[in-house]
């Protein structure tokens, strides 16, 4: 959408849906009632002879006031989009950011002919400064006049594009890690107000209502710029309050987070034209550890209940399932609650 010209401007969970497709699950942005195409695009820069002389120039001052060692493939990619001073404070930031900088983040055009540009959005038109949206899920930057949570390099006004509508994503997510079940439903503890003694569940509480349901602009920007200001709040409160049943979406959640704020606090004309392709490097990279992290979950059950089985236990295959059939004693099995029912006399099959 975005690299078509048209920039959404209402991300919010109404908003996204996610339906059966023959070859899986697809999601869908919907409602573009918001939405604004744009007519005049910005080109990629490109290497030229300048960023060759300025490469060693690079190399030698990341390594001697940074302390960092980058290839002259990172040097040249960097040179191509920022000056030599721009360049090293990309990188000072990145290396408050992140212990180990990941790859993805230096900006790198896609190699799609047709995503070598992207939209101006500051064409200085009346749609770029408009706020549209959903309160809750908006730009801090955009829920309240003010300033650029970050001046990046250059950027003095806030005008609006694709880095709000990332960001709006961001909330949605964080949303439902904090209000939602694993199943999707809707936490019991939100129902209604929590004990006066339980402080976690207060906490929870505070923070769905002051990044979210507030309808007071004024808190929800103090709060989102307060964010962006520091930065490690995230990872000390917010993602703690998650469900249980989602805790395995912290480290992506985090990492979604820190693209975010390096993405504003080193933002220029590319940005809005790699942003997607770095999120999606990034989101590629967390999924693999969460599937893994599933999978060995899942094992770890499978032979803990496999361990747990009495040594009657004959071993079976139903229908290519590989599976332990238990007997069942014809004994009163009780409920929670207390009450008995009978239990049939015959095997029940198990998948492990």
């Amino acid at each position: 959408m975005w690299f078509s010209g048209v920039l959404h401007r209402n991300i919010s969970p109404s908003n996204i849906i996610i339906a059966r497709e023959t070859d899986g699950k697809v999601g869908y942005l919907i409602d573009l009632d918001c939405s604004h195409e744009f007519e005049k695009w910005i080109e990629f820069p490109a290497a030229n002879i300048d960023n060759y002389q300025d490469k060693p120039s690079l190399l030698r001052n990341a390594k001697n006031e940074l302390g960092l060692t980058i290839t002259e493939d990172t040097a040249l990619r960097l040179l191509a989009d920022f000056t030599l001073r721009n360049a090293l404070n990309f990188l000072a930031v990145a290396r408050n950011m992140w212990e180990n900088m990941p790859d993805c983040i230096v900006p790198e055009p896609d190699p799609d002919p047709k995503r070598r540009s992207c939209p101006d959005t500051g064409d200085g038109s009346d749609n770029a400064l408009m706020r549209t949206g959903t309160k809750s899920f908006m730009s801090g930057e955009l829920v309240s006049p003010g300033f650029p949570y970050h001046p990046g390099f250059g950027r003095y006004i806030v005008v609006r594009g694709v880095i709000h509508d990332i960001e709006s994503y961001f909330w949605v997510l964080v949303y439902l890690c904090l209000t939602r079940t694993g199943n999707g439903e809707w936490r019991d503890e939100l129902l209604e107000d929590p004990p006066e003694d339980d402080v976690p569940m207060k906490i929870l509480h505070k923070f769905v209502y002051c990044f979210f349901d507030t309808s007071e602009e004024i808190m929800l920007n103090a709060n989102k710029t307060a964010l962006f200001k520091r930065p490690d709040d995230v990872e000390k409160h917010i993602v703690k309050a998650f469900h249980p049943d989602l805790i395995c979406l912290q480290p992506l959640v985090l990492s979604f987070w820190k693209l975010l704020a390096f993405s504003y606090r080193t933002y220029n004309d590319l940005i809005p034209g790699v942003i997607h392709a770095q999120l999606l490097k990034l989101f590629d990279e967390e999924l693999k550890g969460i599937k893994q992290q599933f999978e060995a979950q899942t094992l770890d059950v499978a032979r803990s209940s496999s361990d747990s089985q009495p040594p009657s236990a004959s071993e079976g295959h139903v229908d290519d399932v590989s599976c332990t059939m238990k007997p069942v004693p014809s004994v009163h099995a009780q409920y929670d609650n207390g009450h008995h029912i009978r239990l049939p006399k015959k095997a029940r099959v198990e998948n492990n």
